[in-house]
């Protein structure tokens, strides 16, 4: 969204008096703290709590943004997690790489230890969603659950590939992503980051779509992917 948290609160103040509920994921420019803006941060697990508790204060009314997860219908439930990339997801060469991503991001643990702790905080979130599923299919109904991260669950999914990004792999996507994704049993899971767009299955016997609809993938609407009971992925103004 940006790269400094006044981009992120310009950003969702456009956008709370048009819809009713906004997910919001931090990406790894909205994690960067540059030197030469008003962010003040000591690290950028801090920058992220905070955008977490700007989202829930800047909209329309308190959770009309949020980065937390939410049943938005009866049985039906929109889920942030949080993400960051690891060099494993290069699973030709599994091992660090020579290049250094958003070095204007800081980290109280080890770069590498990044991906892990995203993961970890995602925990309270799975285990209220699946308390909550559990409860809804006692009710009789069969939950809809969509998920969403910046960063890519599957090395399935595309990802710039050639001589100047030799190295991308290992900056796009986390494995065990897809082990929270698959955990909450999305039937739709919304990534970002690459900016190539695509909509379907992935992997063999997967029933579950990933979507990407970037505006610099080629996006030029708004793209629905759930509407009046029925998933589908249709452009709509």
């Amino acid at each position: 969204v940006g790269d400094t948290a006044n981009a992120v609160k310009i950003c969702m103040r456009k956008l709370s008096p048009k819809f009713r509920r906004v997910f919001y994921c931090a990406g790894n420019h909205d994690l960067w703290i540059r030197p030469d803006t008003s962010d003040e941060y000591p690290d950028s697990i801090c920058k992220l709590f905070s955008l977490e508790n700007l989202c829930e204060t800047t909209g329309q009314e308190r959770g009309s943004v949020t980065m937390r997860p939410m049943e938005v219908a009866r049985g039906v439930f929109v889920v942030p997690l949080n993400s960051w990339y690891h060099y494993t997801f290069d699973t030709y060469h599994p091992k660090p790489g020579g290049l250094l991503y958003d070095k204007f991001c800081k980290w109280p643990v080890n770069v590498d230890d990044v991906a892990e702790y995203m993961l970890a905080l995602n925990g309270w979130r799975l285990n209220a969603v699946e308390k909550r599923i559990e409860e809804v299919r006692k009710e009789g109904l069969e939950p809809v659950v969509i998920s969403c991260s910046h960063f890519l669950p599957r090395v399935e999914l595309p990802y710039p590939h050639g001589c100047d990004t030799t190295e991308m792999a290992k900056a796009v996507g986390c494995l065990e992503l897809e082990d929270q994704v698959a955990r909450l049993g999305s039937q739709v899971h919304v990534y970002g980051h690459t900016h190539i767009n695509g909509d379907g299955p992935c992997g063999v016997n997967s029933e579950r779509r990933y979507v990407q609809y970037a505006l610099e993938g080629g996006g030029s609407k708004l793209y629905c992917i759930y509407d009046n009971g029925i998933l589908h992925g249709k452009e709509v103004w």
